[in-house]
């Protein structure tokens, strides 16, 4: 493969190395243009089960669900998150425990909402500044809470994030993170670009 400036000539074994060499996807691999980074996605194989306590918990388990993220770029990230839960009166919170990476200019948006399966029920909207985990519903007793968030970060430091709830109290039953939940990190761009493709 030909015209990568400076690059001279490119060969590749097959088309998933081109891909992974252009966009950055694979595990420490940098793009060639400095965009993109390939998708990180997790979703569990079988409902998660929560402790019964107020500390931050993984969403997909102990030791799981922690991202790689790269000094010098910018990421976006979303999910959807349906947490089974006792009747206990509590609040959640949503946020990220970081390991050695250090993160800049975050924001989210956090939509928490209380319903039963196939059932109407009422929602919040949360603007987070700050990865620390904050809270994003008002006290409930419902015994499901679905969480949607999508937001973007700077990484000034590399290291891992891990996204975390915790609940203000001990639910109560038995607490689960039910399967079909999911979440997903992608690098966009070097962390000091505007913008990108056709847009003034």
């Amino acid at each position: 493969m030909t015209g990568f400036p400076n690059q001279g000539r490119v060969k590749f074994q097959d088309e998933q190395e081109a891909f992974n060499f252009i966009t950055g996807a694979g595990s420490g691999s940098t793009a060639v243009f400095g965009l993109g980074g390939g998708s990180m996605f997790r979703r569990p194989a079988a409902a998660v089960s929560l402790a019964a306590g107020t500390g931050n918990q993984s969403i997909f388990g102990a030791s799981k669900g922690q991202f790689s993220v790269e000094a010098g770029k910018s990421y976006r990230f979303e999910g959807v998150l349906v947490l089974n839960t006792g009747t206990t009166t509590h609040t959640t919170a949503f946020g990220f425990v970081l390991a050695t990476a250090v993160l800049a200019n975050y924001r989210a948006a956090v939509i928490a909402g209380d319903a039963a399966d196939d059932a109407v029920g009422a929602a919040t909207i949360v603007n987070l500044e700050s990865e620390t985990p904050a809270v994003i519903n008002a006290t409930s007793v419902d015994p499901e809470t679905i969480i949607l968030v999508t937001g973007s970060f700077d990484c000034t430091t590399a290291g891992t994030v891990q996204p975390v709830i915790a609940f203000s109290a001990n639910p109560g039953g038995t607490n689960t993170v039910e399967t079909g939940s999911w979440f997903s990190l992608q690098a966009l761009a070097p962390s000091t670009i505007e913008k990108f493709g056709a847009v003034t």
